[in-house]
C-alpha cells in the first residue's frame, strides 16, 4: 500500500513540478528501456522524489496521518439531552425479532418505558446493515434505550441514536 501511495505521490509532484517549469525538450535518459519520452522536468522530478528526499517523505506521512477510512461511522458526540431532542420517539424496550429487509436490518422492539413520542406497545426501526454504515446490530432479546426518527412511514435509527444496548441475559445451564 505504501509503495502505490508513492506511486501516486510521484505521479502528483511530477504533474507538479511539470507545470511550474517552462518547457524542455522531450528527452530520453538512461534508464527509460521501457521506451517511454518524459520531459526533463518529469525527469528531474522523480530524480528527486526518488533520491529519498525529506520533502516526499513529509508528504507522504502528511498523507497517511490525515487518511481516514472511507466508510467508517461518525459520530458526533452530542449529549443524551441533544440525542432525545433531536428525536421523535426515545424509548427502553426488548429486541423481540430482527430480519433484513430491502438491505437494512429491520427490528420489532417491545415497548416497555416510553420517554418521549407517541404512545405504542411495539415498534419497527430501520437500521443500516453494517457498523461502517452506523448500523446497531440488534439481536434478541437485547434490552435497548434507543431513540429514533420517523421517516415517512417508517422509524430509523443509527448508532449515533442508540442510547443504550445492554448485553444479552446469561442463562445459567442445568
Amino acid at each position: 500500500m505504501a509503495s502505490m501511495l508513492m506511486r501516486r505521490w510521484r505521479r502528483a509532484l511530477s504533474l507538479a513540478c511539470a507545470s511550474l517549469r517552462p518547457p524542455h525538450p522531450e528527452v530520453r535518459g538512461p534508464g527509460d528501456a521501457s521506451g517511454i519520452v518524459r520531459s526533463r522536468a518529469s525527469k528531474d522530478a522523480l530524480a528527486f522524489l526518488q533520491g529519498g528526499s525529506a520533502i516526499g517523505l513529509v508528504l507522504a506521512g502528511l498523507t497517511l496521518a490525515f487518511a481516514t477510512p472511507a466508510s467508517a461511522c461518525q459520530c458526533f458526540n452530542f449529549s443524551r439531552a441533544e440525542i432525545v431532542q433531536r428525536a421523535d420517539i426515545v424509548f427502553e424496550g426488548t429486541v423481540a425479532v430482527v430480519t433484513v429487509a430491502r438491505g437494512q436490518l429491520q427490528a420489532t422492539i417491545d415497548v416497555q418505558r416510553l420517554e418521549k413520542g407517541p404512545e405504542l406497545t411495539s415498534i419497527t426501526l430501520l437500521t443500516p446493515l453494517s457498523a461502517a454504515a452506523c448500523g446497531v446490530s440488534f439481536q434478541v432479546p437485547q434490552r435497548v434505550i434507543v431513540a429514533a426518527r420517523r421517516d415517512g412511514p417508517v422509524w430509523r435509527t443509527d448508532l449515533c441514536m442508540a442510547l443504550g444496548l445492554r448485553p444479552l441475559p446469561v442463562v445459567p445451564s442445568r
